[in-house]
């Protein structure tokens, strides 16, 4: 017994001498830190007028009382280095203000109902009734109702602006 504790306390101290001299490599010989090229350096220090372009450039596509979340990857990458986890929680960017936005909650509904529907498809599928929007009263929108993928099914068109009309029956 006395001699199975000893030898216990050998190892252990082996491998502790082992970690200790691994860690002592590791912070002595670790390669140094690699300086950032020149175009990135320009861009740390202009990072007020790099953020303000480039929310100009968002606003263009996005409103942001509509789509807050680009706008916040700019504040958390210009206010914390890119780090959305160093956001306090109470910062209009924090993840957990981005998730409880309508906006966000709307996109984590939309991705379940993708999901569900995703779902849904994986058994056979046979539509009976199509619906065409955008069909239009000429000779294209009739191509588009009438056409070799709709033969079979009953089939209704409608022009962007106009209400929806029959079309005739496509048989196959």
């Amino acid at each position: 017994m006395l001699s199975q504790t000893a030898d216990h306390l050998f190892w252990m101290a082996r491998y502790t001498e082992r970690a200790e001299n691994t860690a002592r490599m590791l912070t002595l010989e670790a390669p140094a830190r690699r300086r950032l090229p020149f175009a990135q350096r320009i861009m740390l220090k202009m990072k007020g007028v790099v953020a303000s372009q480039a929310r100009k450039q968002v606003a263009k596509r996005a409103k942001r009382e509509h789509y807050p979340v680009p706008y916040a990857i700019l504040e958390i990458w210009q206010k914390y280095g890119g780090n959305a986890l160093a956001v306090p929680a109470q910062d209009p960017a924090s993840i957990e203000r981005l998730i409880t936005h309508p906006t966000g909650k709307n996109l984590v509904r939309i991705f379940f109902l993708q999901e569900r529907l995703k779902g849904l498809g994986k058994g056979e599928f046979k539509p009976r009734h199509v619906h065409v929007v955008g069909a239009g009263d000429d000779v294209v929108g009739a191509s588009r109702l009438h056409g070799d993928d709709v033969r079979g099914l009953e089939t209704e068109g409608q022009a962007n602006d106009s209400a929806p009309h029959k079309a005739m029956p496509c048989i196959a």
